[in-house]
């Protein structure tokens, strides 16, 4: 009987995170890095600026860490990722 509860649970919450994305809604945090930053981080190292150079220059427009700048290992994580 647990069994059946717990599939019904996952499938109940596959179908509302389904019908949210259908929507245009995404569950999750909100990006740290934005598109902006990523396009700015490259470009100004390939000018010979370092991560750490550049990251005071970034700051985080939205969530819990608003006015903040991210960190160095984030950065690197998202500029090395591919999408």
């Amino acid at each position: 009987m647990a069994e059946t509860e717990r599939e019904n649970i996952r499938e109940s919450t596959l179908e509302r995170l389904d019908t949210a994305a259908r929507k245009g809604k995404h569950d999750g945090r909100p990006p740290v890095i934005t598109d902006d930053m990523l396009h700015t981080v490259p470009r100004r190292r390939a000018n010979g600026e370092s991560v750490e150079q550049i990251q005071p220059d970034l700051i985080i427009p939205t969530g819990r860490r608003k006015g903040q700048t991210p960190s160095v290992a984030g950065i690197y994580m998202e500029i090395s990722s591919p999408k």
